[in-house]
């Protein structure tokens, strides 16, 4: 069968690309997806070293999807930005990710800044947000994280710092356009969703 054919080939470069033992790949794959495998690829042995390479071939999949687009990152609506950081960071499983796009006065993405939180939580640093949109001239900013655990829903964290977010920007002048919530498969805006938290932009 052609499935199994791609399921073989599949495992042959994963274990070329990351060293991964194809034999302990195969017989997890026999009674699992390979879905499942790569939301948690430590249901298998696997080292650090491993796993780092498993993400980058994830974000090297992102890239190819965001690069494809013709519209050379012009972030003009919640749908581009959701879809930008779905691809950019929503492949990744294991901790949570934050990306911040900086954008020009046009909206055109000038830079996008990705750091790495913890297991349970985005590490997102206000100040050090503020200090690059800066340092690149932003005229506004989008800020996203990725729930690996597959839900959009924001937590009262999400909301906090969404508020703290659009205060740092308005103290220094810049937009504070957005804040995405995405998985390997959804997306939410909560400008969209929450726009209480950007009420200041309409009265300001």
């Amino acid at each position: 069968m052609q499935y199994n054919k791609d399921q073989a080939r599949l495992v042959d470069l994963i274990h070329k690309f990351t060293g991964i033992k194809k034999r302990s790949l195969t017989k997890y794959l026999k009674d699992n997806s390979v879905e499942s495998f790569l939301k948690n690829p430590t249901v298998i042995e696997i080292t650090e070293t491993q796993l780092q390479k498993l993400a980058e071939i994830r974000e090297l999949w992102g890239l190819f999807e965001n690069l494809k687009s013709e519209d050379q990152y012009i972030m003009n609506s919640s749908q581009k930005a959701m879809d930008y950081f779905k691809k950019h960071i929503g492949k990744f499983r294991g901790k949570e990710r934050v990306a911040c796009a900086f954008l020009d006065i046009n909206l055109n993405i000038i830079s996008t800044k990705t750091t790495i939180g913890t297991l349970s939580e985005a590490v997102i640093y206000p100040r050090e947000i503020i200090k690059e949109a800066i340092l690149k001239n932003a005229s506004s900013v989008i800020m996203a994280h990725n729930h690996p655990g597959g839900t959009v829903k924001a937590s009262l964290q999400d909301l906090t710092i969404t508020k703290i977010m659009a205060e740092a920007c308005r103290s220094v002048g810049i937009t504070f356009n957005d804040h995405i919530i995405v998985t390997d498969k959804s997306a939410v805006s909560l400008k969209e969703e929450r726009s209480d938290l950007f009420s200041w932009y309409k009265n300001n």
